[in-house]
């Protein structure tokens, strides 16, 4: 994969494991990872913590506190 340019080497492993896992959200501090992930394959949701926790759990915070 990496000789394509599309995962980075090192995040191969990583990449793998989320398809095989069949992940529909991928989360992760490394914005090279998922610039490619999101770019070239569009296989999950990919997000920074911060936007995990933004798009998500603010959110939830909210409906819980409308019970």
């Amino acid at each position: 994969m990496e000789a394509l340019g599309v995962i980075p080497r090192e995040d191969v492993g990583v990449y793998l494991t989320a398809k095989v896992g069949q992940s529909q959200c991928f989360i992760s501090a490394n914005h090279k990872l998922i610039k490619i992930l999101v770019q070239q394959t569009g296989e999950f949701e990919c997000l920074t913590p911060s936007e995990f926790v933004n798009k998500y759990l603010n959110s939830l915070n909210k409906k819980i506190r409308l019970f």
